[in-house]
């Protein structure tokens, strides 16, 4: 049945139907965005400052003493 709509709709017909403008494909990102409240914003954009968390401040050590350890385990 949609082929036959197809095959007999004229672009006259297609464009009175769907209101001269055709179909537009919506926007998800924007969409999901602004249902979340978020809005375009220059500069940075409110959230959780990780820099601010205390296991942050000790990865470097973490990692020097694995980087230490690993090079005397296979140095």
């Amino acid at each position: 049945m949609l082929n036959a709509t197809r095959a007999e709709m004229t672009p006259e017909d297609a464009s009175n139907i769907m209101g001269g403008s055709g179909v537009q494909k919506p926007n998800f990102a924007s969409s999901m965005a602004s249902n979340m409240g978020m809005t375009e914003q220059s500069g940075p954009m409110p959230g959780i400052d990780i820099s601010k968390l205390d296991f942050v401040a000790k990865a470097k050590s973490v990692f020097d003493a694995s980087m230490e350890k690993d090079k005397n385990k296979f140095g």
